[in-house]
């Protein structure tokens, strides 16, 4: 499976669309792998900046909204990611 496979898989399975089997065996495998929940780690940070920024599709909009926001900790992070957003836009727009 070449990268891009595995960034897909690891997208889906963060927005809900694995099914029991798929996802059972992604977490087994990351429980297991460093490197791999590195990844994880980092796919999902580059969704939730996605997701704050507005870049997301309305289909990928509502998956995140209705599966990954079901947690309050991460949550957490999508309000944090969107603080970080206004600063960077209110600086972006000194004079």
């Amino acid at each position: 499976m070449n990268p891009n496979d595995s960034d897909q898989l690891i997208i889906r399975y963060l927005l809900g669309q694995l099914e029991e089997e798929n996802r059972r065996l992604l977490e087994e495998q990351y429980f297991d792998d460093d490197h791999l929940f590195s990844r994880l780690v980092e796919i999902e940070n580059r969704l939730i900046l996605e997701y704050a920024a507005g870049n997301l599709s309305q289909e990928d909009r509502d998956r995140f909204e209705d599966h990954f926001l079901t947690s309050p900790t991460r949550r957490q992070k999508v309000e944090s990611a969107k603080d970080a957003a206004r600063r960077r836009q209110a600086v972006d727009n000194l004079p």
